[in-house]
């Protein structure tokens, strides 16, 4: 009868409704989280290391900095890598992905996650240009407080991924002949390298209407403080106030030996936006860089257990050839 009918629809309903709750609690994780995350996780205690969390480097109220220091010292206890935390310049916190670090001082590195100050409600205007002068600041910071604790850095990596990849490549190309310790290396995954709004809104560059100029300069505002008029984007000169924080406009003969990663399907940074920039200008400075591609998967890597894995492979191999 109808009543019978409906009563096991509800109990089918119900059932299935269970059992991918089950699934989703079980496998998101390994099945939707990023792979960068999760990785190289250690089981974290005093016999691997220790954090020391919130060390301010700057006067922001985001501008701190983790420090994951080993817990005993060996021949890798004065190298230095620095994650610069993801977001899309608006978000995310360094706490996301703090297995990264842990990993790292489990195998003697130091390790330090930093914070810096990113778009939103309460910092409405802030711009890359800003964020790559405030991670620039927190070096200085970094050595000084791992030398309070025994551990004199003589050499660093960058590292970063997505929008954090794209000031590590900043600070990388730009910064690295000022900073206080050598850059000896910069490994990145899906990272946006042109920050042309051509690449980015399809457009053909022509800004015929002002309406497309207009829209190409709210897409710059995120980038560059500076003023820019409908003028500037028809005649090009835009290209000037976003020069400094381009990473391959910032490659040169000096710059560090480079390890990059992409998705071809991602769609939060398209291929066509970073690796068609970024290869040629390595190449052309003669500077060593390989890169691993991922066919299958986006944005979060997660598509490609093989390439997944020499990607890892590939930056152990990096870091012991260049950090050493």
């Amino acid at each position: 009868n109808i009543f019978m009918k409906t009563l096991w629809i509800i109990i089918l309903y119900i059932f299935v409704l269970l059992v991918w709750t089950v699934i989703w609690f079980f496998c998101a994780p390994t099945l939707a989280h990023d792979v960068i995350t999760w990785y190289g996780k250690v089981e974290w205690n005093d016999s691997v290391g220790k954090v020391y969390n919130d060390i301010s480097y700057w006067p922001g109220e985001l501008n701190k900095f983790d420090l994951y220091v080993p817990a005993k010292k060996w021949q890798n206890s004065n190298k230095l890598i620095v994650y610069i935390h993801q977001g899309g310049y608006v978000g995310w916190d360094k706490s996301e992905d703090k297995n990264l670090l842990q990993n790292y001082a489990s195998r003697w590195y130091v390790a330090a996650w930093v914070n810096y100050t990113v778009r939103n409600k309460s910092y409405p205007d802030a711009t890359v240009t800003e964020m790559s002068e405030e991670i620039k600041q927190s070096i200085p910071v970094i050595k000084a407080e791992a030398e309070k604790l025994g551990y004199k850095l003589d050499m660093m990596a960058v590292a970063g991924a997505s929008a954090w990849g794209n000031l590590a490549m900043i600070f990388a190309y730009r910064d690295a002949e000022t900073s206080p310790i050598p850059v000896k290396l910069v490994f990145q995954f899906v990272w946006p390298v042109s920050l042309d709004p051509v690449d980015w809104l399809w457009d053909d560059g022509s800004y015929k209407s002002d309406e497309e100029a207009k829209k190409a300069i709210d897409f710059l505002k995120l980038f560059s403080p500076d003023e820019i008029t409908v003028e500037m984007m028809r005649n090009g000169t835009y290209k000037e106030k976003i020069k400094n924080i381009s990473p391959h406009e910032l490659i040169t003969e000096k710059s560090p030996p480079t390890l990059a990663v992409y998705g071809l399907e991602d769609k939060v940074v398209p291929y066509n936006t970073s690796g068609p920039y970024l290869f040629p200008a390595l190449e052309k400075n003669k500077i060593p860089f390989e890169y691993v591609l991922f066919p299958k998967s986006g944005h979060a890597l997660n598509r490609d257990k093989e390439q997944s894995d020499i990607m890892w492979k590939k930056l152990t191999e990096y870091l012991e050839k260049y950090l050493n």
